[in-house]
C-alpha cells in the first residue's frame, strides 16, 4: 500500500513537472491577445499561485504579484510582446476550489477583475485532496493506515466543485483567455 501511494506521488509531481517544463512562452500566446496597449491579467488560485515558500512571500502585498511566484512570472513574459500589463492576484494559501467559487460568486472586487481579464491564470485543486489526507499522513506513515477513503473524499469534493468554477469562470469572462495548472 504504501509503495503504491508513494508511487502515485512520484507519478503526480513527475507530471507536475513535465507539464511545466512544456508550458509556452506567454508573450508568445498573447503577442495578438487584444489588440490593447494594456493587458489585464488575473491569477487566481492556493498557495502554489499564491507563492508560499518563496523567499520574498512575507512581504507579499496582497493583490499584487512579487518575486519569483509563477503569476508574476507569467506577467513578465507578457510584457515581452505588450506594453503593459494591469495584473492582480486573488491566490490565497490553503484555498479549495469550493473558495474559489465563492470567490467567484460573492467577492465583488473578484468577480470585476475577472470581467475585465484578458487572460487568467488558475491553479486550484491541491487542498482539495491534501487537506482531506492531512491529519491522517502521520498515522498512514506510522500505522500503515489505508488513506484511500479520504483521498476520495477529497477528490470527491473536487470533482464537484472544478465543473462549476469552470462554469462561472465562462458566465464572468467568457471571452479572456484561460490557463488552468496543476
Amino acid at each position: 500500500m504504501k509503495k503504491r501511494y508513494l508511487h502515485s506521488i512520484f507519478i503526480f509531481a513527475l507530471l507536475f513537472a513535465v507539464f511545466f517544463a512544456s508550458f509556452p512562452k506567454s508573450g508568445a500566446i498573447f503577442a495578438e491577445s487584444t489588440g490593447a496597449d494594456t493587458i489585464k491579467y488575473v491569477s487566481l488560485g492556493d498557495s502554489i499561485a499564491d507563492g508560499v515558500g518563496l523567499d520574498n512571500y512575507a512581504s507579499k502585498v496582497s493583490g499584487h504579484l512579487l518575486g519569483d511566484t509563477y503569476a508574476y512570472l507569467f506577467e513578465q513574459n507578457i510584457l515581452i510582446t505588450k506594453a503593459d500589463v494591469d495584473s492582480c492576484s486573488y491566490a490565497v494559501s490553503g484555498h479549495e476550489t469550493a473558495d474559489l467559487l465563492e470567490l467567484l460568486t460573492s467577492n465583488t472586487q473578484v468577480i470585476n477583475a475577472v470581467q475585465n481579464a484578458d487572460i487568467i491564470t488558475i491553479c486550484i485543486g491541491a487542498n482539495d485532496i491534501l487537506q482531506a489526507i492531512g491529519d491522517q499522513v502521520a498515522s498512514y506513515i506510522i500505522n500503515d493506515t489505508d488513506l484511500t477513503p479520504y483521498l476520495d473524499a477529497g477528490l470527491a469534493r473536487f470533482t464537484e466543485n472544478f465543473p462549476k468554477v469552470l462554469n462561472k469562470l465562462g458566465e464572468i469572462a467568457p471571452n479572456a483567455r484561460k490557463i488552468f495548472t496543476n
